[in-house]
């Protein structure tokens, strides 16, 4: 993904998340800690956006002209943008972009300011993170997704699931 973003001449931070493993939390706790790091630096820093990405991220051919001809379709009350994520009670609003009011697999996501202190004061970790943020933000905000995706992740070993699992299915 580094590579992607530097050919892009995109400016990123990483930020440190946390596993479950030796600590007395489980994974769906930490799932939702991780999750709001990224909001809790963006609203520290006084961001007007924040893009959140996995660090497994894998860009479609392209990505910059696709991204490009979408993005000035988008409609301008967006609040939480998926680049790549299985989502439901989907509307198309134009051909690449839809209109959904809950997803999972947010591995890249543009989410605007007006959102922060919504995800911190309601994402608990009583659930996955994807769970809450459907439950508790999506529903409520101008949540809008690729389709199909523009950005995916890679196959990767699954420490919950003990396996190798595809994440290249997104759509």
């Amino acid at each position: 993904m580094v590579q992607q973003l530097d050919a892009l001449g995109i400016s990123y931070t990483f930020l440190d998340v946390a596993d479950h493993l030796g600590t007395k939390m489980n994974a769906i706790w930490w799932n939702a800690h991780n999750g709001l790091i990224p909001f809790r630096y963006a609203k520290g820093a006084k961001m007007e956006n924040v893009m959140i990405m996995d660090d497994d991220c894998l860009f479609v051919e392209n990505f910059n002209q696709k991204l490009t001809a979408l993005w000035s379709q988008m409609p301008q009350d967006w609040d939480w943008v998926s680049f790549g994520e299985i989502y439901g009670n989907k509307v198309e609003i134009v051909p690449g972009i839809v209109k959904a009011d809950y997803s999972w697999g947010g591995q890249a996501v543009l989410v605007k300011n007006t959102v922060f202190d919504r995800c911190l004061e309601n994402i608990t970790g009583e659930t996955w993170a994807d769970e809450e943020f459907n439950i508790k933000i999506k529903k409520f905000i101008n949540f809008y997704a690729f389709s199909p995706y523009l950005i995916t992740q890679r196959s990767d070993f699954s420490d919950l699931k003990n396996e190798y699992v595809r994440n290249d299915h997104f759509s």
